[in-house]
């Protein structure tokens, strides 16, 4: 990774597939055997989980990116579980509509083919579903009332052996606790397992190739990165400075564009932007979007300011091979911000660094600090 002071070049991760791009994807003779094989395997498994335990007549079921094995615990995302996601929730829709025990249900299976982009914006970024009442209120805040889900659809994925095939394990239905208007049914709906081998080169290529894109950070990161609170004061977006338009929700990066972050805040504030990358060559780092450096100033009265400035901004770097959280924290009171420029000119924000930012983070007044994390798909 190399940062210029004009340009701040930042591999992200394909992070997504839109079902119009997996069906490019699985039109592909060899890649459709495994991902359909699998897709048609857990459709069989949720046709005979709900002849046991059906839910309720009507119920919408969100198909969530599946994590890796338990030993990944500390994965953050990885384009293997949203493809495996995206690719189920496509073959769940298909026969909730067609297969005549499932469409006396009238199941409504959610994904990114809906009409509320956002919705899978947000969702995305989740392998579970928020975990306390407020979470999941200001989840939904900005979605339309009619896509919220009853239930979640989580599973884990496996590899066999050196890149043999693929299982999905422990796919569950669970329901949404915190939904206002809660449904009558079961609480959790077991589905069961699918698996595969890999029959073609080109299958095993492919998993392989989106499989190692896992990010596999540190904890202080994964903690930092999963750290949000509901402040209200700040919001931002990206925006592209090739085209000079606000990036759309549902739109991606592009290489050899140039983005900046728009921020605007209604208070005052101390603000700091950092991204992580998970695959570079430099190491498990933690990089920084702004400031620059320790003695430059990161306090910005209310008002609307371009990250990292007016002079500079950030875009992808070929190949999009590695996966990276933009993070942007305003504080209302200074936080402890110690950056270190390596021997390649790398602006770094060690662990160390990180842990004590974190924990002053921890120790702030949730309604004067705000933190929030921006994943985006690159083409």
């Amino acid at each position: 990774m190399k940062i210029f002071w004009v340009h701040f070049f930042v591999l992200l991760v394909f992070s997504h597939v839109s079902l119009a791009q997996y069906q490019h994807e699985v039109d592909d003779i060899p890649i459709e055997y495994s991902m359909n094989s699998l897709a048609k395997q857990m459709a069989n498994s949720f046709e005979s989980a709900m002849v046991k335990r059906p839910l309720p007549k009507g119920s919408k079921i969100y198909v969530l990116p599946f994590i890796g094995r338990s030993d990944m615990g500390d994965t953050i995302r990885t384009p293997l579980g949203i493809k495996l996601s995206s690719a189920i929730a496509f073959r769940l829709k298909e026969v909730c509509q067609t297969w005549r025990k499932l469409k006396k249900l009238e199941l409504n299976i959610i994904n990114s083919d809906n009409t509320d982009k956002n919705l899978h914006e947000v969702m995305r970024g989740y392998f579970t579903p928020p975990a306390t009442q407020a979470e999941e209120s200001a989840l939904w805040q900005n979605i339309s009332n009619n896509m919220r889900p009853d239930y979640y659809l989580m599973a884990k994925y496996s590899i066999t052996g050196d890149y043999v095939g693929v299982s999905i394990l422990e796919a569950t239905l669970v329901k949404d606790r915190f939904n206002p208007s809660p449904i009558t049914g079961p609480a959790i709906v077991a589905i069961g397992q699918a698996k595969t081998t890999f029959y073609t080169k080109l299958d095993q290529d492919n998993f392989r190739k989106w499989n190692n894109e896992i990010t596999r950070m540190d904890q202080t990161f994964v903690s930092f990165v999963n750290f949000k609170t509901r402040a209200t004061f700040a919001s931002y977006f990206v925006f592209d400075e090739t085209n000079k338009r606000a990036l759309p929700i549902d739109s991606a990066f592009k290489i050899e564009h140039a983005y900046n972050i728009k921020l605007t805040l209604s208070d005052d504030a101390y603000v700091y932007a950092f991204y992580y990358e998970s695959n570079d060559m430099t190491g498990n780092q933690m990089y920084m979007i702004f400031p620059f450096e320790n003695e430059q100033t990161s306090f910005f009265k209310k008002g609307t300011y371009e990250l990292p400035d007016s002079d500079n901004s950030f875009s992808p770097s070929p190949p999009a091979s590695s996966q990276a959280f933009i993070k942007v924290v305003a504080s209302k009171n200074p936080l402890p911000l110690n950056i270190v420029t390596t021997a390649e000119g790398y602006k770094i924000f060690e662990k160390e660094a990180c842990k004590e930012f974190l924990h002053a983070m921890q120790q702030a007044n949730p309604a004067s600090l705000y933190s929030a994390n921006l994943i985006k798909e690159v083409k």
